[in-house]
């Protein structure tokens, strides 16, 4: 089963994208911070992190720059449209909020592939 990190400090979009990943059957992890996330990615093989580009204790490019030092492919999203000239957002991609269920399921499919149905 392929597995997600979502770091969201925002309960109501985690929430969404919880659902949304899950009756997709991606296994789910979910974090409101930084700190949190590096210890998840410390403890779990992940396929994925999708995190917020402001949170409480750091960013979502530092969190995403960490995944990708494991080997971990990222997303990071935002509220605020970020300038691609931007260092900080060329390294990775960004979507902006809100985002519809569909293209987030599209992307992430794109990336790691459709969850393992038999799991």
């Amino acid at each position: 089963m392929k597995r997600i990190l979502i770091v969201e400090d925002d309960p109501s979009v985690r929430a969404i994208f919880e659902l949304v990943l899950g009756s997709r059957r991606y296994l789910v992890d979910a974090v409101s911070t930084a700190t949190d996330a590096g210890l998840l990615l410390d403890l779990h093989p992940y396929d994925l992190v999708v995190a917020d580009w402001n949170l409480p204790d750091g960013s979502g490019v530092q969190v995403a720059d960490r995944a990708t030092a494991a080997g971990v492919k990222a997303l990071i999203v935002s509220g605020f449209r970020i300038s691609a000239r931007n260092d900080n957002a060329s390294r990775h991609e960004v979507l902006t909020k809100p985002i519809r269920p569909a293209e987030l399921l599209t992307l992430i499919e794109s990336r790691i592939g459709a969850a393992d149905p038999d799991s």
